[in-house]
């Protein structure tokens, strides 16, 4: 796993380039004002490129006039030490000390210290890494992400790795070269890989998953790799690869089970793309014997057995046994969206009406079930 080494900031020269920047923020002529606190240009420039021994009185002049604190050496490897603590806990999924570690960061931002980048970095990945809403996160923090952009050189001294995984989190259209990268991170590639789903770029998708996967098993980030599967199987199931689907869904479910976790939202996960799989393979008859006179299947399973249950009494030419299992639903009693997605399959499955197969497009319940009902054969 990435740990993160500080020290090139006890060093005056990254903090020239902060200053490129944050003079320019303030609206102020570099020349003029170096010159009006006592600083030669060409001092400034032989500092920034380390040509000179007075960096660090320079840069302590600076930070004087701007009313931010110079961090000692002690300070620079403790925000180390606290950084690495916080990417070990985030990249691992543990939020045991989550609240803990927001509270010193709010301690660091109040010291004032001028190598604020750096905590602000360490602030919005602590943020984008938790387990909070995403899409609140992102609306409350794009300013913070766009103070951050401004001080790219100086946080590339050593800080590339965390910087490229914010942007790949918060930039809108990420830059070409992002995408066709080399990392050495996981989360830089969980990151496109999700991007790349959410934008239905499914090959993308498995091709940055599979990236990440190997980065984890490495890493041995089982928790991580957990969620990852979740839009592989997505993926999978999307581009029509029912068979890896399934070997992955039920690997996971004993991964799961092995380690104790036997009835959650991961294993429904693991349950529902095996149910999605068997039909996708047109397993008819293993679907309908799996489930017949289960009580505990999920929506995702129950729409696989009415599908099954369908075909096989079409077959018979015979479907008492289907309209008898549907009544049994009580679909007067589900849940609004539950009842809707029933009532358009029931209508699709005996009429093959286009009008229904359409409207459930629009329900996640039937994000992969609507590519196979309209590649199904009906006798």
């Amino acid at each position: 796993m990435k740990k993160f080494d500080l020290s090139i900031y006890k060093n005056p020269v990254p903090y020239f380039y902060l200053y490129d920047v944050y003079i320019k923020e303030n609206n102020l002529v570099k020349e003029s004002f170096l010159i009006k606190i006592g600083v030669t240009p060409g001092s400034y420039r032989k500092c920034r490129k380390g040509e000179l021994n007075i960096g660090e009185k320079v840069i302590e002049q600076l930070s004087r006039y701007f009313d931010f604190r110079v961090p000692s050496d002690a300070m620079i490897d403790e925000i180390e030490k606290f950084l690495n603590k916080v990417y070990y806990n985030m990249y691992y999924k543990i939020y045991d000390s989550y609240d803990d570690d927001l509270k010193y960061i709010n301690e660091l931002i109040n010291s004032n210290y001028v190598c604020f980048p750096i905590i602000d970095l360490i602030n919005l990945y602590l943020k984008i890494s938790s387990n909070k809403n995403v899409d609140l996160i992102y609306k409350e923090n794009v300013m913070l992400f766009e103070k951050i952009k401004k001080y790219e050189t100086f946080l590339k001294y050593s800080l590339t790795d965390l910087y490229e995984i914010v942007l790949l989190s918060f930039e809108k259209d990420i830059p070409e070269n992002y995408w066709i990268k080399n990392y050495n991170n996981a989360s830089a590639y969980f990151i496109l890989s999700t991007r790349s789903y959410l934008k239905k770029r499914y090959i993308e998708s498995l091709f940055f998953g599979n990236k990440c996967q190997q980065i984890l098993f490495i890493d041995g980030n089982i928790n991580r790799l957990i969620y990852l599967n979740y839009t592989l199987m997505s993926c999978l199931a999307h581009v029509g690869n029912y068979e890896e689907c399934y070997e992955l869904a039920s690997r996971q479910q004993l991964s799961l089970k092995s380690i104790g976790i036997t009835n959650d939202f991961r294993v429904n996960g693991c349950r529902n793309y095996i149910a999605i799989s068997l039909i996708g393979k047109k397993e008819y008859e293993t679907v309908y014997e799996e489930y017949n006179n289960r009580n505990d299947l999920t929506f995702i399973e129950e729409i696989a057995f009415i599908i099954s249950l369908f075909i096989k009494c079409s077959k018979l030419k015979n479907f008492d046994e289907y309209e008898k299992h549907f009544k049994s639903l009580q679909i007067e009693n589900l849940k609004e969206v539950q009842s809707s997605v029933l009532i358009l399959l029931d209508n699709y499955l005996k009429n093959r009406s286009k009008t229904s197969i359409s409207s459930l497009e629009k329900y996640n319940s039937m994000e992969h079930y609507v590519k196979i009902l309209k590649n199904i054969v009906f006798n």
